[in-house]
């Protein structure tokens, strides 16, 4: 195979070279959304049950995850030296593909469907500028641009839903602060007295400067008056615990903010209202923006976050993005959104 079809890759996905970016991390970001675009055209792959005749709508995931394996392979064979985007030395048990397809799954892109069957979900528009719409629903043609896992036009086709991008992956309107300030009044009767604290709990430290996970202690601090606990051993328990008359006291959060993990909203909104709120940079290097996080995303915006930019060092990476300044305004909202204190650099 020519050594230069990444090029041919690159132009047909309408995908440029970074400033500051080697040949490997171009090359990495190529692949890494090429694969995205078969996994989506391989939805349509159809199977054909020979003694039946019948054809069954839909692809299976492991189809989808040997198919498109077979081609990240085959291009790790050509390239070589970009195998630590997709088999970085830190990760436990890398799976690119079904990685890639996961994220996908999560963004909304593949929807799941009887027998373990995964099919492109129905046609929507995200808003990002009134030449930048994002596309669900499609994988990519001529004419489009894929920027991460998205694809993109630059008009609105018609007949089609359309709803500003953050709407698409139901990003709450409100702040973090507001959330945790709801949670807690809503909560605020639930509270249940504990005398003996399990062992196995940890405490979120909300004057931490490092990331979330890394701000967990053994022992809550009584000079404060809330904070978020969580089970250690599984991390399927997390909840608020406040001491209050030289008593502690409880309330665990319903499942489906655990389950949607959006315990990390909280943790956002909790640092935010102790004068604490996260760092983040925006570099400007000409018609591009690099994105520095010191704690990851909560899953709604990493899931957005994944359709419009690129993991930096590897594509395990979640604190470190590169995109098109076209995106800016959508990076700074989402920023804003979780009270983070972002710097941008020029």
């Amino acid at each position: 195979m020519n050594k230069n079809i990444y090029l041919q890759i690159a132009k047909d996905l309408n995908i440029t070279h970074f400033s500051k970016e080697n040949e490997s991390q171009f090359i990495g970001r190529i692949i890494y959304s090429a694969i995205s675009e078969w996994i989506k055209a391989s939805t349509f792959d159809r199977k054909i049950d020979d003694h039946e005749g019948v054809k069954e709508e839909g692809c299976t995931k492991h189809h989808i995850t040997r198919k498109c394996g077979e081609i990240l392979e085959g291009f790790l064979e050509i390239y070589p030296h970009i195998e630590f985007y997709f088999y970085p030395f830190e990760e436990k048990d890398p799976k690119p593909v079904q990685e890639i397809q996961k994220r996908l799954l999560l963004g909304g892109v593949l929807v799941p469907g009887e027998n373990n069957t995964v099919q492109l979900s129905k046609e929507k528009n995200g808003f990002v500028n009134n030449n930048l719409y994002f596309e669900r629903g499609y994988f990519y043609e001529p004419g489009k641009q894929v920027f991460g896992l998205g694809c993109y036009r630059n008009s609105q086709k018609e007949n089609i839903p359309c709803v500003r991008l953050e709407e698409l992956f139901y990003i709450p309107n409100e702040n973090a602060e507001k959330t945790v300030n709801y949670y807690i009044n809503e909560f605020k009767s639930n509270f249940i007295n504990i005398s003996d604290i399990p062992d196995y709990w940890r405490f979120f430290d909300y004057s931490s400067k490092k990331s979330f996970h890394n701000s967990w202690n053994e022992y809550f601090d009584k000079n404060r008056e809330i904070t978020v606990y969580k089970n250690n051993i599984n991390n399927s328990d997390y909840g608020f615990i406040k001491y209050s008359g030289g008593k502690f006291f409880f309330t665990p959060f319903p499942k489906h903010i655990i389950q949607t993990k959006e315990v990390r909203r909280i943790l956002y909104g909790i640092r935010s209202i102790e004068n604490n709120p996260c760092n983040s940079e925006l570099t400007i290097q000409g018609k591009e923006v690099k994105i520095q996080l010191y704690t990851s995303l909560p899953l709604r915006e990493q899931s957005l976050l994944y359709m419009i930019s690129w993991p930096v060092n590897n594509m395990y990476d979640r604190t470190q993005y590169i995109t098109s300044i076209k995106f800016l305004p959508v990076i700074q909202r989402i920023l804003s959104n979780l009270n983070v204190d972002f710097k941008v650099i020029t």
